[in-house]
């Protein structure tokens, strides 16, 4: 099932409701049709509805914002009508700017790399992408945390093992590292101070592998693991 975003706006003055999109619509066709009839009409109402909304709306603002033209031939936005809808649309269309904005803004998450005894510690994912593949245990940054406490966090979650920061790995940011979208992640080597291993949250299993006999990984997690070997002066299969 696909979802989409809907939202409302509307200019307010004073908690008052002065113009929102229906009414700005009729002000809109009636600048461009210079008719009160023909904008209704084109918006799908009757004209007592049109004629009703334009009320409103002047009841809002004090002031009218359609007159009649001169010589009595059709309608025209007055020049509070005009200043109305400029605002409104000058607003509507910074927000909508700033709305996609932010839903092309890339996520951050946190991998952690434990490694014991020439062993490192792997889930073996329970969801797409990667289903039933295996990788660094990790998860999405929850609003309010930092990447060290949500990299503490996720491993707890999803590995039963309460672990504490050693030292950060990197920044891994290319926009085609994960099929979700752009997905920037920090990943940290962390060293285990208590739990036992048990899966938990999205992973369906979770134990240390050695060195020397790894399965497939996840997303960019062999290049993190390496990146992690390098750091302690260790190679896979090395002790």
């Amino acid at each position: 099932m696909a979802y989409r975003l809907e939202y409302s706006t509307w200019l307010e003055e004073d908690g008052v409701r002065v113009l929102g999109e229906r009414e700005a619509e009729i002000l809109r066709l009636i600048r461009e049709k210079g008719s009160l009839t023909m904008a209704a009409e084109i918006a799908g109402m009757s004209y007592r509805q049109a004629r009703d909304l334009l009320r409103d709306v002047e009841c809002a603002a004090g002031a009218r914002v359609v007159a009649t033209r001169q010589g009595g031939s059709g309608s025209a936005l007055t020049e509070r009508g005009e200043m109305l809808l400029t605002e409104y649309e000058c607003r509507a269309r910074r927000l909508s700017g700033q709305i996609r904005h932010l839903y092309r803004n890339p996520s951050f998450s946190a991998d952690g790399i434990v490694i014991r005894d020439d062993q490192v510690l792997l889930v073996r994912r329970g969801k797409e992408p990667f289903a039933g593949r295996y990788a660094l245990p990790g998860g999405f940054m929850e609003l309010g945390e930092s990447a060290e406490e949500c990299v503490v966090r996720e491993v707890e979650e999803e590995t039963g093992l309460r672990a504490e920061v050693l030292d950060l790995i990197g920044a891994y940011t290319r926009p085609d590292r994960d099929p979700r979208g752009h997905i920037c992640t920090l990943a940290y080597r962390l060293t285990v101070r208590g739990g036992s291993v048990r899966a938990g949250d999205d992973a369906s299993e979770a134990a240390f592998f050695p060195l020397s006999a790894l399965p497939e990984l996840a997303f960019d997690h062999r290049r993190i693991l390496e990146d992690a070997l390098r750091r302690c002066g260790r190679r896979e299969g090395q002790g």
